[in-house]
């Protein structure tokens, strides 16, 4: 049986941190695309946004699965916004490692 606390009923979506990750994830499947690959500077020129930008992004489509559950459940730490996500230069491959690291 699970109670519902207090902290469930102020959970709230970021949209600006759901929308790193789905572009995360978008970046890469182009990236990556077989039959239309892009370079990263393709992608940046496409989105008009900074290279480095893209060049960072392709890392979070690797997020443990638990953390995308908790970003889009609104229950990520409240540390953890698009601005951070974003400018992460290196994300632990391990999962647990990741938790650590940003929460």
């Amino acid at each position: 049986m699970m109670l519902r606390g207090a902290a469930d009923d102020t959970a709230s979506p970021d949209p600006n941190l759901i929308q790193t990750v789905v572009d995360a994830r978008r970046r890469l499947a182009i990236y990556t695309d077989r039959a239309n690959p892009k370079t990263i500077s393709d992608i940046a020129a496409l989105e008009a946004i900074d290279t480095a930008d893209v060049s960072r992004s392709p890392q979070l489509a690797f997020l443990a699965p638990n953390l995308v559950e908790t970003i889009l459940d609104g229950r990520q730490p409240t540390s953890l916004s698009a601005h951070k996500l974003r400018r992460l230069n290196a994300l632990p491959p391990l999962w647990e490692d990741q938790r650590a690291h940003l929460a």
